[in-house]
């Protein structure tokens, strides 16, 4: 099912086309879960003839169906606009190329192995029923990457290298293995803000001496991410990880901070040491996003 609902998503020709698709997958869904509702209170009015058993048996089954159908809907909503945030990537970089001016952007880098391993959860009691009666949960998921993207709307597309629909967050460009490095360099030269997830790969080592020896660095925001219990430690070990990303950073003359197993946010800006740091908090959004805007803030009081 997940590769079915990748190519209807992805059947998307252009940004606009995407934005449509993901409308209508979302009224779909609205619709669909109106439906559910009419059907089983349409049930409990001609239910008479039927045993309690068996109208809770036709009550859960559509309300089965009705779900498996609702999260399909909303799984292509998201994947539309996905794909909208693929093709946006791929124009920013099409535009770089031809030396042409891109619409403001931000750059996401980050090994690969990171991807979906980074999250946390929110649980929250809520009262139901007539009078508040029952106590029911609600648990509500948050990634990274997803919360970086959502971040960064207000400044503009969030765009990092990997393969179209493989993820819901960045706007995804795929280049080739021998044209990574200068889609890098190219699409760092011009972002208004780079947000680095630095660790001990090669490649993400090469970023991160690129990032040092630059003057991106003044426009970069690193993220000690928080050592999630929920990841693959076999993919990604966020404490193992960042000794050797400090050990990148010391050869480079700059003192990144030990690991934080909550998370944090890091600007060093032209200082060896961090000017800004905050506590990552992965469900709080808005934190990461005022984080944001106050280092393009000091960035605009350094030109």
């Amino acid at each position: 099912m997940p590769s079915l609902l990748r190519a209807i998503a992805a059947r998307g020709r252009d940004r606009e086309a995407a934005r449509r698709a993901a409308l209508l997958w979302r009224v779909l869904s609205g619709l669909a879960l109106c439906a559910c509702a009419f059907a089983v209170l349409r049930l409990t009015t001609v239910s008479a003839g039927l045993s309690s058993v068996t109208t809770m048996a036709i009550a859960i089954s559509i309300s089965l169906i009705a779900s498996a159908v609702v999260a399909s809907f909303d799984e292509l909503g998201d994947l539309s606009d996905q794909r909208a945030r693929d093709l946006d990537a791929q124009t920013i970089y099409e535009r770089l190329k031809r030396n042409e001016a891109p619409p403001r952007y931000a750059v996401y880098l980050r090994p690969f192995s990171s991807t979906n391993q980074i999250e946390t959860v929110a649980v929250s009691a809520m009262m139901s029923g007539i009078g508040g009666s029952a106590l029911g949960f609600s648990v509500t998921r948050f990634e990274l990457e997803q919360q970086i993207e959502r971040a960064t709307r207000s400044l503009g597309p969030l765009v990092c290298l990997g393969q179209g629909l493989e993820h819901v967050g960045a706007g995804r460009l795929e280049v080739s293995d021998e044209a990574w490095r200068e889609a890098v360099l190219s699409l760092c030269s011009k972002a208004a803000l780079i947000v680095m997830l630095p660790s001990s790969r090669p490649g993400t080592l090469w970023e991160i001496e690129h990032i040092l020896d630059t003057d991106a660095v003044t426009r970069t925001v690193f993220i000690d991410p928080p050592n999630s219990v929920m990841s693959d430690k076999r993919r990604y070990n966020q404490a193992g990880e960042w000794r050797a990303v400090r050990d990148a950073f010391a050869a480079r003359g700059f003192e990144m901070p030990a690991d934080n197993r909550v998370g944090r946010l890091l600007f060093f800006g032209r200082d060896r040491k961090p000017q800004m740091t905050a506590l990552l908090d992965i469900d709080a959004e808005d934190n990461i996003r005022k984080f944001f805007s106050a280092v393009i803030q000091r960035q605009g009081q350094a030109a």
